[in-house]
């Protein structure tokens, strides 16, 4: 798991994140959700995502979103503010499990609201390259090797 959620596993965040109990609300002021999580990065301690559901009645599951960080704004007492509308998020991809989305579940999530990928121009470790290279197929050293 790349992931510890601050409140459930009592992750160490910067006091401005510091936000149980709070709700989410879209840049008309309009409630979104409770905030579920938020997402901190197991390396590095950065709080990437800003977890939440919407919607769902009377045990009925509603919509699981991962927000990146880079939307959320502090709101008024007791609040933080989406910078996306309430139709937007509507549409925003949904995630399978909101305490560990996949990495193409993240990409989506991304891409979606336009936003760069906070791993773009970062390095990835040596293990996660091997898992990459192995589930992928790399016809460019074959190609190489009949250019010479």
């Amino acid at each position: 798991m790349r992931w510890k959620l601050a409140f459930r596993d009592s992750a160490d965040i910067p006091f401005d994140w510091r936000v149980k109990g709070f709700e989410l609300i879209d840049s008309q002021d309009k409630f979104i959700a409770p905030v579920y999580d938020l997402l901190v990065a197991e390396k590095g301690g950065e709080v990437r995502y800003v977890a939440a559901t919407m919607g769902g009645l009377m045990g009925i599951r509603g919509k699981s979103l991962i927000l990146p960080a880079e939307l959320i704004t502090k709101g008024g007492a007791g609040t933080l503010m989406v910078n996306a509308s309430n139709s937007l998020l509507n549409d925003a991809p949904l995630i399978e499990d909101i305490e560990n989305p996949s990495r193409k579940e993240e990409d989506e999530v991304f891409r979606y609201f336009g936003l760069k990928p906070y791993w773009e121009g970062v390095e990835e470790p040596e293990e996660d390259k091997e898992s990459d290279d192995e589930t992928s197929t790399d016809d460019s050293a074959g190609n190489e090797n009949k250019d010479s």
